[in-house]
C-alpha cells in the first residue's frame, strides 16, 4: 500500500462513521442536535404545531440532505488531493481504482438530482403526490371528506396529554393516539385507524443485549393489517405495516389502544424481564413473613394509586457482622403495595449482580430507614371484636 494515501484513507473512514452516525441519529448526535430535524428546525414546521406537515417536510429534508452527504467526499477528497475537477474525467486507461472514483464523483451528482426532482414531484399541488397524502386520501369518510381534514384531526389528537410515543430503534417511532396508530420511519410515515385495523403479535426473539445495555431483552414482532372498508383500494392491499418493540412496553401499548386489542398467536411466548422474575419471588418470600396487623383498613398505594397498601417494614431482622449497614426501624404507616415496594427496592440494587438481590438491603421510600426482605411484612386489618 501507498502509505501516502493513508491519510486520504483515513479521512475516507472518519468521513464514513460521521455520515451512519447522522443518519441513523445515535444518541450523542441527538444530544449535540446534530440531526436533520435539529439543523433545518427553522424550515419545518413544529410536530406538535401541524403533525402531518412536519413530517412532509422532515422527509423531503431527509432525503434530500442523505442524498447530498456523498458528495461530501468527493469535496473531501479535492480538497485533501487538490486535484479539482480531475477526479471526474473518466479515462478508460486509467487504474480501475481511479474509474471507480470518477464513477463515484458521477453518481454522487446525479443521485441529488433525483431526489430534487422526486421532492418537486412530491411538492406539485401543496403536496399532492405526496406518499403522507396518498395514505390519508384512503382515510376520507363522508364526515372528514379531505385528507386535510384528517390531518388537522390527526394533529389534535397528538397535542392530547395521553398521547404514547414508543421508541423502535434509534430513527422510528411508535405514535398511538386515541384514534391512530401511526408508525414513523426514516423516509416514511404509515397510518392505522385503531377501529379499522387488526394488531396481531406474530413473533418473539430474545437478545443476550440490547442497544440500552440491558441484557436478556426480549422483542415481539407485532403486524397491524387493515379492515376498514375501503382495503382493496389501498396501494398496499390492506397488508400495513408491522414494527418491533421491547416486551416491557406491551402492557403499556395495550393499555393504549382504546378501539382495537392485540391479538398474540398460540406460539408466542412471553419471557419474563428480570425485574418480573424478581417480583415473583419477592412475593413469595414476603408472604412468609409474620403479618403486621392493623385496625382500619388500609389506604391506596401512594405509588400506583390502584391497590391498597399491602406492606408495612417492621424490624425482625437481627445485626450482622457481614453487613456494612445494619437495619433500621421505620415508623412510617403502611403505604405501599408488594409490586411498589418490590420495584422500589429492584431498581435501587446492582443491575450487574441480580444473584445479589435478595439478600441486599435498601432504604424506605419516605424516611429512609434502611430495610431487607426479612423486615418486610404483609399487612392485615385486625379483626373486629365480636360483640356479646
Amino acid at each position: 500500500m501507498d502509505y501516502g494515501e493513508f491519510p486520504h484513507i483515513l479521512a475516507g473512514l472518519i468521513y464514513a462513521v460521521f455520515c451512519t452516525c447522522f443518519i441513523f441519529s445515535t444518541n450523542e448526535f441527538q444530544a449535540i442536535g446534530l440531526t436533520v430535524e435539529s439543523v433545518f428546525s427553522k424550515f419545518i414546521r413544529d410536530e406538535k404545531t401541524d403533525f402531518i406537515l412536519h413530517h412532509i417536510q422532515r422527509m423531503c429534508y431527509t432525503l434530500m440532505v442523505h442524498t447530498i452527504l456523498p458528495f461530501g467526499y468527493v469535496l473531501l477528497h479535492m480538497k485533501m488531493t487538490n486535484s479539482g475537477f480531475e477526479i471526474f474525467k473518466l479515462n478508460p486507461d486509467d487504474p480501475w481504482g481511479q474509474i471507480c472514483l470518477s464513477l463515484y464523483c458521477h453518481t454522487s451528482v446525479l443521485v441529488p438530482m433525483m431526489s430534487y426532482i422526486y421532492i418537486c414531484y412530491w411538492k406539485r399541488g401543496n403536496f399532492h403526490c405526496h406518499p403522507i397524502r396518498e395514505q390519508l386520501e384512503t382515510f376520507v369518510t363522508q364526515a372528514e371528506p379531505s385528507w386535510h381534514l384528517i390531518a388537522v384531526s390527526i394533529s389534535n389528537e397528538f397535542r392530547r396529554n395521553d398521547t404514547l410515543v414508543l421508541r423502535l430503534g434509534t430513527t422510528g417511532r411508535l405514535i398511538v393516539t386515541h384514534s391512530w396508530l401511526i408508525k414513523v420511519s426514516m423516509y416514511n410515515v404509515q397510518f392505522a385507524l385503531q377501529r379499522q385495523c387488526s394488531i396481531t403479535c406474530v413473533d418473539s426473539d430474545i437478545h443476550g443485549i440490547s442497544p440500552d445495555g440491558l441484557q436478556n431483552v426480549q422483542y415481539l414482532t407485532i403486524k397491524v393489517a387493515h379492515t376498514g372498508p375501503y382495503v382493496n383500494l389501498r396501494r398496499d392491499g390492506g397488508e400495513g405495516f408491522s414494527f418491533r418493540i421491547n416486551s416491557s412496553d406491551f402492557s403499556t401499548l395495550s393499555d393504549h389502544l382504546r378501539n382495537t386489542s392485540i391479538t398474540i398467536l398460540p406460539h408466542v411466548s412471553f419471557h419474563k424481564s428480570r425485574l418480573q422474575s424478581f417480583l415473583a419471588e419477592f412475593r413469595t418470600f414476603i408472604a412468609s413473613n409474620p403479618i403486621h396487623s392493623v385496625d382500619e383498613d388500609p389506604e391506596l398505594c401512594i405509588g400506583c394509586m390502584n391497590e391498597r397498601a399491602e406492606v408495612k417494614l417492621v424490624r425482625l431482622c437481627e445485626d450482622s457482622a457481614e453487613r456494612e449497614n445494619q437495619c433500621g426501624s421505620c415508623q412510617c404507616r403502611p403505604m405501599w403495595c408488594i409490586e411498589c415496594m418490590g420495584k422500589w427496592f429492584a431498581l435501587r440494587q446492582d443491575q450487574n449482580s441480580p444473584h445479589t438481590w435478595m439478600s441486599a438491603q435498601c432504604t424506605c421510600p419516605m424516611c429512609r430507614a434502611t430495610f431487607c426482605l426479612v423486615d418486610v411484612c404483609p399487612v392485615m386489618k385486625r379483626p373486629a371484636p365480636a360483640q356479646s
